[in-house]
């Protein structure tokens, strides 16, 4: 099943975070997400994305992932190290990076 898509359009140009409030504003879901021009999901973000906002119990919880170099031939990404990390961050303040 597709989520349902609605396009927001400006006037005049507002800029990146402009944008973003205004999406942000307008939007109706659970959730929010924003993909930038450079990123290329892999396969599973959406499912550990959610699964991390739920594990925080707060509904407000903003998540952002690491995000690896991607060549700009082949659009495949380059990851520099093994690991990933996660940023977690509440609104109340709390930080952390997640393994």
């Amino acid at each position: 099943q597709r989520a349902a898509v609605r396009i927001v359009r400006h006037e005049h140009t507002v800029g990146l975070i402009g944008a973003k409030i205004t999406g942000g504003n307008a939007a109706t879901g659970d959730v929010v997400v924003f993909l930038d021009c450079h990123v290329r999901p892999r396969k599973g973000w959406d499912r550990t994305i959610l699964s991390t906002m739920q594990s925080s119990g707060d509904h407000r919880t903003v998540v952002v992932p690491e995000i690896g170099s991607l060549n700009p031939t082949t659009w495949e990404e380059e990851r520099p190290k093994e690991s990933s990390w996660a940023c977690f961050l509440l609104w109340n303040g709390d930080f952390t990076w997640l393994p």
